[in-house]
């Protein structure tokens, strides 16, 4: 979902996609999956590699918020709570940036930052009468999930750690 999101918003933004590869190469531990692309130029260029960037954020998000505002039936079961919980944490886990998406996004967020700084002072905002959906039932929600996922990489590292000190 990660490098699938990257190449989703840099053809919705018009950019050229020069090479993608949606899974990493095993054989080499340090080829991961990516998606390269001719970036725009100038401020249009920071905002449109800021989506790229942050897009397996968004996409995420968007995944989550659709996933928990389904209608809940009376017949739920276990199994379909557990389907929910793993399919959150396998989405949380693709959400996670590397360092070059920060890089990529880093000088559009700047500028978004302070755009939306200059714009409060200059305007100021009720920002409680913007945000309609309570974000604190979505955390509340969410919030195991996250613990789950924060162990599992935990593991995961602790797990990569021995097999490279054995080697």
């Amino acid at each position: 979902m990660h490098e699938a999101a990257h190449y989703i918003f840099a053809k919705t933004l018009l950019l050229k996609v020069t090479k993608t590869q949606f899974l990493p190469n095993f054989k080499d531990k340090n080829k991961m999956g990516f998606v390269q692309f001719i970036p725009h130029r100038g401020l249009l260029g920071a905002l449109t590699n800021m989506l790229v960037g942050i897009a397996p954020l968004l996409l995420g998000f968007a995944i989550l918020v659709i996933l928990y505002n389904q209608e809940k039936s009376t017949d739920t079961n276990a199994l379909s709570y557990l389907g929910i919980g793993l399919t959150t944490v396998v989405v949380m886990q693709s959400m996670i940036p590397s360092w070059q998406d920060i890089k990529i996004a880093l000088k559009g967020l700047c500028i978004t930052l302070g755009l939306l700084v200059v714009t409060s002072l200059a305007f100021p905002v009720r920002w409680e009468n913007i945000i309609s959906y309570e974000l604190s039932a979505l955390l509340e929600v969410v919030s195991p999930h996250l613990m789950v996922l924060t162990l599992y990489q935990v593991t995961a590292v602790l797990v990569l750690t021995v097999l490279k000190t054995r080697n």
